[in-house]
């Protein structure tokens, strides 16, 4: 109990770091239209303000400004060069907000300086643009709720503390009025983010919800190599991208030998283990690019994509004695396992391989077992359903 109420918070901590750099990277995709939507707020403040403001204030205030905005197109520049993914954009989020932070501060302090002297409707207009800013930042930063009400904080706050120092009451109802617009936002913010993050917790969940039922749709769950149906599926992506100069493909067909000896006298239990025990020992014999799978029962396949029957012989032949020479490890005893091996070759349609391998297999059996039998079709010379190797047990 102890252990499974240790592991859940680790498992949560691991989903909200996966979520909040999902966060970042919609943020960082965000910021060309942030900074366009910047630059045009700055100028259409300047023009409308250039005939009733000092212009060198303005212009001061206006370089200030597109300084702030080169300092993040050049963090923006460095992210698309870098190009983080996963856990490595929660790294870009102190620099995210480093950068915008001048800029709001710029915007919330500098204009109240700036219009300290000016008419009552040159302030208004500014706090109108203030809080157009603060509801830009709400849509593209509010997934950091606590960053975008500090963010907005600064933006509408200091002209309110303006009017408040000046003590006409029609600015102190103003200045009541952003103070409410802060605290309401805030509640919002966080709703908003709250909801966005669930909505990611939510598509990570289908995600893994698909994948686990996409490995159990297409794992043996034994053995957990390929089950039937992802094997010729495999197969037949192979056999789709073919040329028609490319070699011909063969197919290896085999099966424990004696399987039910080993259930009946050692129990069913063990019999698994023997099969996951051939599972391993024919990934590790076959090539990565050669798909092999577990068809049902005791009966397991390996396609040889492009490979002729010398190459798929030596590597029959080299499986076969690793099962020989590696015998079941039981805690009080070995088991030896031998395995019958029908090979098709000289064929680049499954249907072909398959009814081929599965003739060579009905003869290696026949022929006593613990061997190979060779099924070839096509225009060569090799010997048709004929016993190959045997070896005893």
């Amino acid at each position: 109990m102890t252990e499974r109420s240790s592991t859940v918070p680790v498992h949560r901590a691991a989903d909200d770091l996966r979520e909040h750099a999902d966060g970042l990277y919609l943020l960082y995709q965000q910021w060309a239209s942030a900074l366009a939507l910047s630059v045009a707020a700055c100028a259409l403040w300047v023009w409308i303000m250039w005939d009733d403001v000092d212009r060198s204030s303005l212009l001061f205030w206006a370089g200030g400004i597109l300084l702030a905005i080169l300092v993040r197109t050049g963090l923006f520049v460095r992210y698309r060069m870098t190009k983080p993914v996963g856990e490595q954009l929660l790294r870009w989020e102190l620099p995210f907000c480093l950068t915008l932070l001048p800029g709001a501060l710029i915007w919330g302090i500098g204009c109240p300086l700036i219009l300290a002297n000016e008419s009552l409707q040159n302030q208004l207009i500014t706090y109108l643009f203030l809080f157009g800013l603060s509801g830009m930042a709400i849509s593209t930063y509010g997934i950091l709720p606590r960053f975008t009400i500090v963010m907005i904080a600064i933006l509408v706050l200091p002209m309110p503390v303006f009017w408040l120092l000046q003590g006409d009451s029609p600015q102190k109802w103003l200045a009541a009025g952003g103070v409410l617009y802060l605290l309401a936002t805030a509640k919002g913010i966080t709703r908003h983010a709250s909801s966005v993050y669930e909505s990611y917790r939510l598509r990570h969940q289908l995600q893994d919800a698909y994948q686990i039922s996409d490995h159990h749709a297409n794992t043996d769950s034994l053995t957990g190599i390929r089950n039937r149906r992802a094997f010729f599926a495999a197969c037949d992506l192979l056999l789709s991208s073919r040329t028609e100069s490319v070699a011909p493909s063969s197919m290896l067909l085999l099966d424990l030998d004696d399987f039910k000896k080993i259930n009946d006298e050692l129990g069913h239990a063990v019999g698994d283990q023997a099969l996951r025990h051939i599972a391993s020992l024919l990934q590790a014999c076959c090539r990565s690019s050669d798909p092999c799978g577990r068809l049902g029962g005791d009966e397991f396949a390996l396609f040889l994509h492009q490979t002729p029957l010398k190459q798929a012989l030596a590597l029959a032949e080299k499986l076969r004695q690793s099962v020989v020479s590696h015998p079941l490890q039981l805690a009080d005893r070995s088991v030896p396992i031998g395995i019958s091996i029908g090979l098709a070759a000289h064929a680049n349609e499954i249907e072909e391989l398959m009814l081929g391998a599965d003739s060579a297999l009905y003869e290696a059996k026949r022929q006593g077992k613990n061997q190979i039998a060779l099924h070839s079709s096509g225009r060569n010379t090799e010997p048709t359903s004929a016993s190959v190797r045997r070896r005893a047990l």
